[in-house]
């Protein structure tokens, strides 16, 4: 290396499932997401987001919060769907329990199933 500091590295791109084997629209599985999450735990859902359109909606302007943050910091503006789960969570949920973690990992697992069967 010559001392020039070199972009960050993109580390995957995953346009082929996305546009091509897909069965349905790329944006099913966060919907489908919301719609467990609103039914699962809408005891614990804040009035605003007892339905899972304002809790879709809610993750996209999330995740547009997290690649703006990352972006002006000089970096790519991916995010993990943990980091999107864990942040959307503690904006829909009325409390802050210590099972917190444990709800997310259900919604990832969920959402991972999800995008297996698609």
């Amino acid at each position: 290396m010559d001392g020039r500091q070199r972009p960050r590295d993109l580390l995957t791109v995953d346009v082929w499932d996305t546009l091509i084997r897909r069965d349905c629209h790329p944006d099913s599985s966060k919907l489908a997401s919301a719609r467990y999450l609103s039914l699962r735990h809408a005891a614990r859902l804040k009035d605003e987001y007892l339905d899972h359109w304002k809790i879709y909606f809610k993750r996209c302007a999330v995740e547009g919060e997290l690649v703006r943050r990352r972006e002006s910091n000089g970096e790519a503006g991916e995010y993990t769907l943990e980091e999107v789960t864990d942040k959307l969570l503690v904006e829909i949920f009325s409390d802050d329990a210590a099972d917190m973690g444990e709800i997310g990992r259900e919604v990832c697992d969920t959402e991972l199933q999800f995008e297996l069967e698609h």
